[in-house]
């Protein structure tokens, strides 16, 4: 008899594991897509430059746009600067760009 009070909680927490767990991935799986489409529109807007590093803030809870970075050399002066931006996923564009620094 004892065996059967447990059933309910333990059919709960395994609907709740699974519901936790496929959130995360449906999450992982938007993160990997804006990262897929924001390496390539780096490439393009900052084209006669070396990238060193990017990053991106997923903490963004409306998910329009989000703010990122980052850092490149120039090929020809070979002077590193660092960026900051805008990235709105859904028309792959990067906007208000702004230098941070000049090392």
């Amino acid at each position: 008899m004892r065996s059967k009070k447990f059933i309910i909680p333990t059919l709960l927490s395994l609907a709740g594991t699974t519901a936790l767990v496929y959130l995360k991935k449906r999450q992982q799986a938007h993160e990997n897509a804006i990262k897929a489409a924001l390496l390539p529109t780096i490439k393009t807007v900052f084209n006669n430059q070396e990238i060193n590093g990017y990053w991106i803030d997923f903490e963004n809870q409306r998910g329009l746009e989000y703010e990122g970075g980052v850092k490149v050399t120039d090929r020809t002066s070979g002077v590193q600067e660092a960026y900051t931006f805008l990235f709105n996923p859904t028309t792959k564009e990067i906007y208000h760009i702004k230098p941070v620094t000049t090392v």
